[in-house]
């Protein structure tokens, strides 16, 4: 995704590279199953081989598959949870959510720009808000939405992280480290880059607000002056009014 928004006292323009169509406009996600496909094999081929389970080798990629739809399961309820919780209660000027200092240029060191669009978006296929482009003539409240939403993604994809671990109790003790594990670190990884892309898209969103506030401002101002200059034309008393001037007779 990319935003641009251009400094202009009159308007704002809000450039955005939309994602095509057809196969490549799923390439996202295509690539998101791939990463967590080729793991969840690297880790049934490896204990299968390596593990000296007195399990058969299919007990041990069940177990591989199993230990993968627990990671998904978490997640997905993790992401339930958050829809539940209001917008009102994600506050974007809260300390934790503002840009810190340095942040950007950290992001622009490892190269955001070239993947934070290979980060699948999934709010507009599940009918739910579309991350994945900009509305035509977006007010300030579409980009408060908007910012709003990656406050609420960020907090899922962290919290996600963060109890990710807990796979690793209900893994039973033959399957904790050798399993359980690895499946745990990929999933943690894969939280990581949609934290850092959506940080970094909400600190342009933030300037799209500003701007796009500043512009609803300036037209309602315009307005209320321009509705006053008419009432005070309409209540003119016909004594105040300006002589008219009389054709020559």
């Amino acid at each position: 995704m990319i935003v641009i928004v251009e400094k202009n006292s009159l308007t704002i323009k809000v450039f955005f590279k939309e994602k095509q169509k057809g196969f490549w406009g799923n390439v996202e996600m295509i690539l998101y199953i791939t990463i967590i496909v080729a793991s969840t094999f690297i880790v049934a081929l490896f204990n299968s081989l390596f593990g000296g389970y007195p399990f058969s080798a299919w007990q041990v990629i069940l177990w591989v598959v199993l230990s993968v739809i627990l990671s998904i399961a978490l997640d997905g309820l993790i992401a339930f949870i958050h829809r539940l919780i209001p917008y009102k209660y994600y506050k974007e000027n809260n300390a934790y959510f503002r840009e810190k200092k340095g942040e950007r240029k950290f992001y622009e060191k490892l190269k955001i720009r070239v993947w934070k669009d290979k980060i699948p978006e999934l709010g507009g296929k599940l009918k739910y808000f579309d991350k994945s482009k900009i509305v035509d003539n977006a007010d300030s409240n579409y980009f408060m939405t908007f910012i709003k939403e990656t406050c609420m993604g960020e907090m899922v994809h962290l919290v996600s992280f963060i109890v990710s671990p807990l796979l690793l109790i209900v893994m039973p003790s033959y399957f904790t480290w050798t399993i359980g594990l690895p499946v745990v670190i990929v999933n943690m990884c894969l939280q990581l880059p949609s934290i850092c892309t959506l940080r970094y898209t909400r600190g342009k969103l933030v300037v799209a607000y500003k701007r796009a506030k500043m512009k609803e401002e300036r037209e309602a101002k315009a307005k209320i002056e321009a509705g006053e200059e008419k009432e005070k034309d309409e209540i003119l008393e016909p004594e105040e009014r300006p002589p008219m001037s009389k054709s020559a007779s």
